[in-house]
Formats: C-alpha cells, sequence, structure tokens
C-alpha cells in the first residue's frame, strides 16, 4: 500500500485542524474586543509627518515577527497614487546579524479619517494599522490594532524619554492595552537608517 495517500490524508487533517485552531482565535480575539470599550485613534493624522524613519521601539509579541527581531525601523515614502511604500527592515537574532528587508503598501480607506490606516504585506491580506497615539510633534506614533492584539511603539530617535514613555503607558492602559505584554526592540546609534 503506497504511503502517499495517507500522506495527503494526513497534510489534509493537519491543514484543517489549523485553520480551525486560526478561526477559533479570531473568534475569541473578536470576542474579548466587543467586551471592552471602543478604542480610540487619534482624530488627525498630517501624513505628510509620518513620511520618514521610524524606530521599533517596543511591540506585542505577534505571529509575524519573531521574538528576536532587533534594531527594526519602517521607512515610510508617499505613492503618486495617495497610498504609501513601507519598508520594514530588522535584524534576526542579533544587532550584528545581516539587515533582512519586507515591503509592504499603505493606504486610509475612504471611509476612513484620522489615524485609521491600512497595510498589506503581500496579496491578498491586509491589516488594519491604527494611529492610537501620536506626538505633538509627531516624535512618536503607537500603533495599534482593533482587537488590541497587536501593538507597536514607534519613534523618530533610537529612545524616549522617560517621562515620555511612562505617559504613553498610562494612555496605553486607558486604552485597555497591558504594557507589561510590550517587548522591549533593541536598538543601536551605530545602525545605518
Amino acid at each position: 500500500m503506497s504511503q502517499r495517500p495517507l500522506l495527503k490524508t494526513t497534510l489534509q487533517v493537519s491543514l484543517l485542524a489549523g485553520l480551525v485552531t486560526g478561526l477559533w482565535y479570531f473568534a475569541a480575539r473578536q470576542a474579548q474586543a466587543r467586551q471592552l470599550p471602543p478604542q480610540q485613534t487619534v482624530a488627525e493624522v498630517d501624513t505628510d509627518r509620518i513620511m520618514g524613519t521610524w524606530y521599533e521601539l517596543a511591540r506585542y509579541p505577534n505571529f509575524f515577527q519573531r521574538e528576536d527581531w532587533v534594531g527594526a525601523r519602517d521607512h515610510y515614502e508617499p505613492l503618486e497614487n495617495g497610498q504609501f511604500k513601507v519598508f520594514y527592515r530588522y535584524h534576526p537574532g542579533s544587532l550584528e546579524a545581516p539587515e533582512k528587508s519586507m515591503e509592504a503598501r499603505m493606504w486610509r480607506e475612504p471611509s476612513e479619517q484620522g489615524g485609521r490606516f491600512k497595510i498589506q504585506f503581500f496579496w491578498p491580506f491586509v491589516a488594519d494599522y491604527w494611529i492610537i497615539d501620536r506626538g505633538d510633534d509627531y516624535e512618536y506614533l503607537v500603533i495599534g490594532y482593533p482587537d488590541r492584539s497587536m501593538l507597536w511603539i514607534m519613534s523618530r530617535e533610537r529612545s524616549l524619554p522617560k517621562a515620555t514613555w511612562d505617559q504613553i503607558l498610562e494612555r496605553l492602559k486607558a486604552q485597555h492595552y497591558d504594557p507589561a505584554r510590550l517587548i522591549d526592540v533593541p536598538q543601536t546609534a551605530a545602525q545605518p537608517d
């Protein structure tokens, strides 16, 4: 008897189990989000002022970024169609490791306003990209997700003053994020932009 049909059946069962688990997780996150008050995004975003480089200082662990990715940063550039090109760069494992990169595009839906954007690293998957806090001079951005499962703190510099950091964390608590879940993303001054 050939093992190929057995292998095919095992693969199908594994894929189905993964899909069911993913759908269950998504439904559970949505149910949890519905129990919380609506999340607030910033009322106004000057898209010209978010262009350029942003250093990732901290993030929630998530399924598409490994915890050992360090030196992470985004670079935003405008496109002629009103969208933005996003270049994500990071070092896997250590700041001395060769740099890796990914590209995405970002836009604001015509029906959206303020800090609600969409981002797409690869087709057909599109994710929400909500700016839930920002500095008055665009010195930092805090990026959240509708069900509060993802979070990033970005800065124009490789660090933020402690007072600013503490204020961000207090506002995150008010938005029902858990700052204890944040992991630091090491940066170094020697890293090229």
